[in-house]
């Protein structure tokens, strides 16, 4: 399912900036509870979505394969694949109206080597791959039909039940003139 709603962490994001006495970036004056995707190319509107939404998303199957052999001395090297069907509303942002294939690389392990089979305090999980579609026909004209897409995170085991992620997401540019890089770092309790 994929949801599109109004300001639904509006308040705690403001909340948030203003706890750690972080910039507000204009937030503190834009109107409240407002939802507006729009993507205005050369004068004419290739996207726009103001009202809330909920619907099914693409349905994605996919299947991964461990390679037998460890040549990196981690965890091991697994190869991924996926196809994604247009099953999800391309007006409604809720999916991306075109047939697509994906495949990729991960692995993950310690960051750094422990004797005697301890605990993993640091950790990494990687990603490398690629991603084959039509650009949705809204975006047709100024899509890549070819997107390579990597991720890097580092976990530090803080407690038991407690930990903190890095990561690094970046991708190539999916439409001209657009960038694809991301960090995060999210707190874990499991």
């Amino acid at each position: 399912m994929v949801s599109h709603t109004r300001g639904v962490f509006d308040g705690f994001i403001r909340n948030w900036h203003s706890f750690f006495g972080l910039p507000q970036g204009g937030r503190d004056t834009a109107p409240h509870n407002r939802l507006a995707f729009t993507y205005v190319r050369n004068g004419r509107t290739l996207a726009d979505l103001d009202d809330n939404v909920s619907s099914p998303g693409d349905i994605t199957v996919g299947l991964g394969r461990k390679l037998e052999r460890n040549y990196l001395q981690n965890d091991g090297l697994v190869l991924r694949g996926a196809v994604r069907f247009p099953t999800g509303n391309e007006d409604a942002l809720t999916g991306s109206g075109n047939l697509s294939a994906s495949i990729w690389a991960e692995t993950s392990g310690p960051l750094f080597r422990q004797g005697g089979g301890g605990t993993r305090a640091w950790s990494y999980g990687s990603t490398l791959g690629i991603q084959v579609a039509s650009p949705p026909a809204a975006l047709s004209g100024i899509g890549e039909r070819v997107i390579a897409f990597g991720r890097l995170g580092v976990t530090w085991a803080l407690l038991d039940r407690l930990s903190l992620t890095a990561q690094l997401d970046v991708n190539s540019t999916p439409y001209n003139g657009s960038c694809g890089i991301a960090f995060k770092i999210d707190p874990l309790l499991g």
